[in-house]
């Protein structure tokens, strides 16, 4: 999910961190599981993830292809393993003015959070060798 990109952010986190209401593993599977996700970065689309029964998800990031992932909580933070990136990816997922928005654990800034801009239940467009589910 949530491919970590250069992109710069232009709210500070720090404005806004006092409103800000975590998710934790129990409202993330609540808010996800079933269901596709539609993330945005800076009003661009920025990429997409269906996530299915038992913390398995399949993650499109723009029009690229698709990986089959996994995520899990560790302190805190929902984090996520990727068949191409075996390396934890771990973010603060949270509410904030009645939206949902994900940041890197590593990014204390907020320069590469993610906004929640859509949320269905169409199973992920998954063309070529890894079909979506």
């Amino acid at each position: 999910m949530l491919r970590l990109a250069l992109a710069v952010w232009a709210l500070p986190a720090l404005a806004a961190a006092g409103s800000e209401e975590p998710i934790g593993a129990e409202g993330f599977r609540a808010l996800a599981e079933g269901w596709t996700l539609h993330f945005e970065r800076e009003g661009r689309h920025f990429g997409s993830e269906q996530y299915l029964e038992g913390g398995r998800s399949i993650w499109r990031a723009g029009d690229a292809e698709c990986e089959r992932g996994l995520w899990y909580e560790a302190d805190g933070a929902i984090c996520f393993i990727y068949e191409t990136v075996p390396l934890p990816q771990c973010w603060h997922v949270f509410r904030r003015d009645g939206e949902i928005f994900a940041r890197p654990v590593d990014d204390p800034d907020g320069r590469a959070e993610l906004r929640l801009s859509g949320r269905d239940r169409a199973p992920l467009a998954c063309p070529g060798p890894s079909l979506g589910v």
